[in-house]
């Protein structure tokens, strides 16, 4: 009586946000030489199903998409023979919702003088799923870009800082990234340019 080998699936994380677009392999550790290929229940996972014994594609066989899959808990199998003996190994891998924002900075233009009082920028935010809403940091940049960005406070509301380090005006723009308790995360838009002009 022969034995069926013992194989072991995973990745390297239970889970992952569904905004992730990197390929994820799977981990597979075997006693014996096999071949097989992956399928996951139910529909909605992003998964290679090759035989990762095919001399061309092989390779990619078991690699999920997070991007290209619909939230929720799978169950991925692999199904192998060494030949002689087939069996099934099966992990579980869930695949996370990323929080959206339901309110964004205003897009409107701003100019203030050196030293006075900004108006407030405001987001809100879906968690996503069933997480909750963890952080919510500010950035800012010269760029016009929501990323690349300069750390500058927390919170759901965020007033521009009008001081000047030197002279000249100094433009800016900002906007804000949401991280829920899945450690999924989100970029708003970016704010209106907001300008604070030197005091003559």
């Amino acid at each position: 009586i022969l034995s069926l080998p013992a194989i072991t699936i995973s990745y390297s994380q239970p889970g992952y946000c569904n905004s992730l677009t990197t390929l994820q392999s799977v981990i597979r550790t075997s006693n014996s030489e096999i071949s097989g290929s992956y399928s996951a229940t139910p529909a909605g996972l992003s998964i290679d199903g090759v035989n990762d014994g095919d001399p061309i594609n092989g390779s990619n066989a078991g690699k999920i998409n997070p991007s290209l899959s619909l939230p929720g808990t799978y169950t991925v199998k692999y199904n192998f023979t060494n030949f002689v003996c087939s069996g099934v190994a099966q992990t579980t891998v869930i695949i996370y919702t990323q929080p959206t924002f339901t309110t964004h900075p205003s897009t409107i233009p701003e100019t203030y003088c050196q030293n006075s009082t900004a108006a407030q920028l405001t987001v809100a935010a879906n968690p996503g799923g069933t997480a909750t809403i963890t952080s919510y940091e500010w950035f800012r940049n010269t760029t016009g870009l929501n990323s690349g960005g300069t750390s500058v406070g927390i919170g759901s509301t965020y007033t521009p800082s009008t001081t000047l380090p030197g002279t000249a005006p100094e433009p800016s723009y900002y906007y804000c990234v949401v991280t829920n308790s899945n450690g999924c995360t989100q970029a708003s838009n970016i704010s209106g340019l907001v300008t604070v002009n030197p005091v003559i």
